[in-house]
């Protein structure tokens, strides 16, 4: 049974969800709604950025007060604020208000970045490691929200969607030099908060260890994705592929905080090495194939005598032949490479399967199964109990 006091505590967090989660999920909404939104491009980062908000908000029902959580709640109703306010400024920009909210939204979207910045000093605890990891923090996570927003509302000159005069504009020489020194303050926070995760990931073990691994996995998801995004040309972000495009960015997008949830869930936690093998695997097995395709392609058509659909044809049918030895031989190389833990516990377990099936001697066998334990699983202490006869 659920007491009285649980029951009001519940209450209030779903109502506390529902205020902070409104701005952060109707900004983006806003911006699909748009009539314009197919043609600029807005839609994949509104769709991207829904991510942080219902994460947000599952992480913080199922741990109440986590600071990560917060963080993330803080870049949802961050987003949505710039999404909302970027929406008016250039749909109703004859409404006289729509100038004041498309400055807000350069200073909102400061705090997008506060909350990346602060994810790399306070993840996955919410607190940071003494020493100069917390004044390192507070010096630039303090020092950004409390300077560059207020800079953001008083800078000089047009406004960057619509050119419009800032009304709250300062005339002051100060303003832009503040600014810059602002923004590459963002740039040493950033240097610090990936040195204080390096840390953290050396003085760390077990659960932790295996939390900051999934968070390095999903941004290195999302460096990879739109790493690849980034070198694909000009001319081929239109049709089928430029829709295929966005939605690889979509993916990038959800993919961190769905990792920053699950690590800080503690979901699957232990199988993260076999997720990183895996997704390595599939992201070098998808280049090397395309590699393939796009060889064999041209030298199809530069050798043979006639064009058409059959060197493209031919171009298929060899990949799909060599896809799942492709896969298997990556694997391999993977886990020997750089999970070698993993594969040495496979090697162990293999050769043990073979040894057992060869070997009926119980002690010998007793023996070997005890030492492959001690191998792959390291446990303190192992006991191996065998009924007597009859039972």
């Amino acid at each position: 049974m659920i007491d009285a006091a649980e029951q009001t505590g519940r209450r209030r967090r779903a109502w506390w969800h529902a205020a902070w989660a409104v701005p952060a999920v109707s900004g983006p909404l806003f911006t699909l709604l748009r009539q314009d939104f197919a043609d600029s491009g807005d839609w994949v980062w509104a769709v991207g950025m829904l991510a942080f908000a219902p994460t947000a908000a599952l992480l913080l029902t199922l741990r109440p007060g986590n600071r990560v959580g917060r963080i993330l709640a803080t870049v949802a109703v961050a987003a949505g604020v710039v999404f909302t306010s970027d929406g008016i400024a250039t749909t109703w920009d004859h409404v006289a208000a729509s100038v004041y909210l498309e400055v807000v939204s350069t200073a909102a979207v400061v705090f997008t970045f506060w909350g990346m910045l602060a994810l790399l000093f306070l993840f996955p605890t919410g607190e940071t490691r003494p020493g100069w990891p917390r004044w390192s923090f507070w010096v630039f996570t303090t020092g950004l929200v409390g300077f560059l927003p207020v800079l953001q509302l008083i800078r000089p000159g047009p406004t960057t969607l619509t050119g419009r005069v800032n009304p709250w504009a300062v005339d002051a020489a100060w303003v832009e030099p503040a600014i810059e020194v602002g923004l590459f303050s963002l740039l040493g926070g950033v240097v610090f908060g990936v040195a204080a995760l390096v840390q953290r990931y050396r003085k760390s073990d077990g659960a932790e260890r295996a939390q900051l691994k999934l968070l390095v996995l999903g941004a290195g998801f999302v460096v990879c994705l739109v790493s690849v995004i980034g070198i694909v040309p000009e001319e081929y972000d239109t049709g089928l592929v430029g829709v295929l495009m966005s939605l690889v960015v979509i993916l990038g997008f959800w993919a961190l905080p769905g990792a920053i949830v699950a690590a800080v869930l503690r979901y699957r936690l232990y199988d993260i090495d076999r997720i990183a093998s895996r997704t390595v695997t599939y992201l070098v097995t998808v280049v090397l194939l395309g590699l393939g395709y796009a060889g064999s392609l041209v030298a199809l058509q530069t050798l043979l005598p006639f064009e058409g659909a059959l060197p493209v044809a031919a171009s298929t049918l060899a990949m799909a032949w060599v896809s799942i030895p492709l896969v298997r031989f990556v694997q391999r190389f993977v886990d020997r490479r750089f999970f070698r833990s993993r594969y040495d516990a496979q090697e162990v377990v293999a050769a043990f399967s073979t040894v057992a099936r060869a070997n009926l001697d119980l002690e010998e066998l007793t023996s070997q199964l005890t030492e492959v334990v001690h191998t792959t699983l390291e446990p303190g202490h192992v006991t191996v109990w065998i009924p007597p006869d009859g039972e």
